[in-house]
């Protein structure tokens, strides 16, 4: 077989001497060479589809029995039933039905013109969410206590995935819990490895499966599992795991739930990483979108009935972690926002559904309340006007943000890989927020450096030489950077040129060597996150660009 580099350049491979070494242009190259043992494009896929079908069939088929079941009830259960089929009905929100016909009449009129917020279940038992100028709603079936369960209460015999053994999944996994997961929380990790486990599709799915095990392939430290989730460029075909995912994204989308969302944030971070901007921003903007549909952006325990607490904290959790991927891609691109505060019912993460929430909630609190500050910087640096007054607030409600953080999450050297980053992403902000002040980049005897402008580049050149001591420690408590998650590169950058801008006028400046010594850790970074997030070379490149033109390089 060709190697995985050749294969992208469609060239002829040339293999070393009995196969072991690298092939020619590897070798001339100086890049690792990757020959996978087994060509996956050779790969018999009718076997597995019909094994997949198979299970499908016997999972639809016990749906069925066990409806029977519900239609052959006698007449003590049946009456039980109904009873809780009309607890769970849309008309139960203009109050209980007394039996008689004018009630019955009201009811009907309120369901017809009454313009209520409902959160219904179409065919499939799928929760949807209508507004009160929507008459979609009419439509939509009643929320059944047997179709709402989404296969909960059956045991699926699918195969989660085809690619790696059990041990290699396993070390995947690991992988994710350890490095990206608590980034930008997306996934409820008791309810998700409840289902894996026990063959339920309603909070695991085969696509959701394949999209953490690509995000974790991509940080791993073996070559080959890496190329078989990254492209050297953005012109090369997409890598073979997110071929893989896009295609059960596409079978998926037919009947999409909450898997559906939770597995477009990931393909968005995908998309980054591979240097796909385009794409990444659209997939976070269509996980937006389903989370409107899937209601989740409503406070849905005066909608439904029928959600337990594990339901109502997914719900809340892929919510705001949706706000939480749109205000990251407005900070990276530069762009509005898509979700909007004044559209959101829906309880803040951790808000009032247990006493004792889990390190997951704790983290996801963490991360929205900063992203919330975050995307009003946005709003006011991506607008049409910069208006200064508000910088002056915005940096009143930044700088008390560290003393909202559970107690766990103040920074110290030790800390976990996320509340590493997350302390990296506050110093990121800090400076984005003070940056159009300090007046890079201007004479330094001109009117515009006042005192205000002054203090304001040391809060950037502060802020950028902590952002290195974060990524120096990072690396002596985890390892190579290249673990990082795809946030990373906009904080590192934001550092970087920073204080490239600084170094170059301020040449003389007494803390001189120090800024050089934190633009050298931050350059070293980007070099290493480049094994994992391709998108960091025109990054890279761009800086070190900048570093020659300003004779800086020496």
């Amino acid at each position: 077989l060709a190697c995985i580099s050749c294969r992208r350049k469609k060239v002829k491979c040339l293999p070393g001497s009995g196969g072991r070494d690298a092939c020619s242009l590897c070798a001339k190259l100086k890049i690792e060479c990757f020959i996978p043992q087994v060509d996956e494009r050779r790969q018999s896929t009718p076997k597995r589809l019909v094994r997949d079908l198979c299970a499908q069939i016997a999972q639809l088929q016990a749906e069925l029995d066990t409806h029977k079941q519900y239609c052959l009830m006698g007449p003590e259960q049946g009456d039980s039933c109904s009873a809780q089929d009309e607890i769970l009905s849309p008309a139960s929100e203009s109050g209980k039905s007394d039996g008689s016909k004018s009630s019955n009449s009201d009811n009907m009129i309120v369901r017809l013109c009454g313009g209520q917020r409902q959160l219904n279940s179409d065919r499939v038992g799928r929760l949807r969410f209508f507004g009160p100028t929507s008459s979609l709603h009419l439509a939509e079936s009643v929320t059944s206590s047997v179709l709402i369960r989404e296969s909960n209460g059956t045991r699926s015999q699918l195969q989660w995935q085809d690619e790696f053994p059990l041990d290699l999944q396993q070390h995947l996994f690991n992988l994710f819990w350890t490095y990206q997961h608590q980034v930008l929380p997306i996934i409820h990790k008791e309810a998700f490895l409840r289902d894996m486990n026990n063959g339920h599709t309603k909070y695991c799915s085969r696509l959701l499966v394949y999209c953490i095990l690509t995000r974790a392939a991509a940080i791993s430290d073996q070559p080959g599992l890496r190329a078989l989730a990254l492209s050297d460029d953005a012109d090369d075909d997409p890598p073979f795991l997110v071929r893989k995912c896009v295609s059960y994204l596409d079978i998926e989308l037919n009947n999409p739930g909450i898997t559906t969302c939770q597995a477009l944030q990931l393909l968005s971070e995908m998309h980054c990483a591979i240097s796909n901007d385009t794409k990444g921003w659209m997939y976070a903007g269509g996980a937006g979108r389903l989370a409107y549909e899937l209601g989740l952006h409503s406070d849905s325990t005066g909608l439904s009935t029928s959600l337990n607490k594990v339901d109502l904290e997914v719900r809340q959790l892929v919510f705001w972690s949706c706000f939480n991927l749109d205000r990251q891609w407005a900070l990276y691109l530069g762009r509005p926002q898509c979700i909007k505060l004044e559209d959101v019912s829906v309880k803040r993460p951790g808000d009032g559904l247990s006493d004792l929430p889990s390190e997951e909630t704790k983290i996801a609190v963490a991360w929205t309340s900063l992203l919330e500050i975050v995307g009003l910087i946005c709003d006011n640096l991506n607008g049409v006007k910069t208006i200064r007054r508000e910088i002056t607030t915005l940096d009143q409600r930044l700088r008390s943000w560290p003393s909202s953080l559970d107690p766990s999450f103040q920074y110290n050297p030790h800390q976990s890989p996320a509340v590493i980053i997350l302390h990296m992403q506050y110093a990121a902000a800090l400076i984005l927020l003070h940056r159009p002040v300090a007046h890079f980049g201007t004479d330094s005897d001109s009117t515009a450096h006042t005192s205000a402008s002054e203090t304001s580049r040391q809060i950037c050149v502060h802020n950028a030489c902590l952002i290195a001591q974060y990524l120096q420690e990072y690396y002596e408590k985890h390892g190579s950077v290249l673990t990082m998650s795809w946030v990373a590169l906009h904080i590192i950058a934001t550092a970087s040129t920073t204080l490239v801008a600084n170094i170059a006028e301020r040449k003389g400046s007494i803390d001189f060597k120090s800024q050089l010594s934190c633009l050298q850790t931050c350059m070293r970074s980007l070099n290493e996150l480049e094994k994992s997030h391709v998108v960091t070379r025109r990054v890279r490149k761009v800086i070190q660009h900048a570093i020659r033109l300003l004779d800086l390089d020496s």
